[in-house]
């Protein structure tokens, strides 16, 4: 029974290894977008943007401009030239007003100062490892928090061992990425909070757990300047 127990276990573990090469296999990017204020952006631009009826619904949905002193719709040049905080995202225009775009910013690259990408964690810090690994001064996270009262709508109810083995591997993933001076910071709430510890313990770095109820509500921060956005598959 043993000998017959150890070789139904080897085989599964090929299966399971196997699933894991294809998994971790690098990834395409699929698509790629930036967001770019205003401010950054050519007056010689402006017309086709204001043109853009899915960039000005953007506004009033993000922004309210539509609220704002001055606004018309579409709005005038005057008062783009008030509002240069605003943020063109370049998804919602043609690759030849994309590329002639980002032709006509000098030192792009220099100047752009975010990164999102649209992928799962594993395959996106992956494809982010060469060009960030030792430069990240501040990683934060919020994972599942394991538990169907919280209300997410993403899996939401692993195993605490599944949810250990998931977190464990993105952790380890993501260190590479931190500077000398860098922190990790992670929320979480009290069904997980013992076990995120013990994985956070032993791991050479500063980090901060931060504890939530589910009545708290999560606050989002954006940012005046140039990010790029990636997709990556999922294949």
């Amino acid at each position: 029974i043993k000998r017959v127990g150890k070789s139904i276990i080897d085989f599964l573990a090929q299966i399971e290894d196997f699933q894991k090469k294809l998994w971790l296999k690098k990834k395409f990017v699929v698509e790629t977008n930036w967001c770019i204020t205003l401010d950054k952006i050519d007056e010689s631009f402006w017309a086709e943007i204001i043109a853009n009826k899915a960039q000005i619904d953007e506004w009033i949905a993000m922004y309210a401009i539509d609220e704002a002193d001055g606004w018309s719709n579409p709005p005038t040049v005057e008062f783009l030239r008030r509002n240069l905080n605003l943020i063109v995202d370049t998804k919602h225009f043609p690759n030849t007003f994309k590329f002639a775009l980002l032709e006509s910013i000098p030192n792009l690259s220099e100047q752009t100062n975010g990164l999102m990408v649209q992928g799962d964690n594993i395959q996106a810090l992956t494809l982010l490892d060469t060009t960030f690994r030792g430069r990240v001064k501040c990683i934060h996270i919020d994972p599942p928090y394991n538990t169907d009262t919280s209300g997410f709508l993403y899996k939401n109810n692993y195993r605490h061992s599944s949810w250990m083995s998931m977190m464990d591997d993105r952790i380890n993933a993501a260190i590479p990425f931190l500077s000398q001076e860098a922190s990790f910071i992670c929320h979480i709430d009290e069904n997980e909070y013992e076990n995120l510890w013990y994985l956070f313990q032993n791991k050479n770095f500063s980090f901060n757990v931060i504890m939530r109820s589910k009545n708290q509500h999560k606050i989002n921060f954006y940012t005046n300047n140039i990010f790029r956005k990636m997709a990556i598959n999922n294949v």
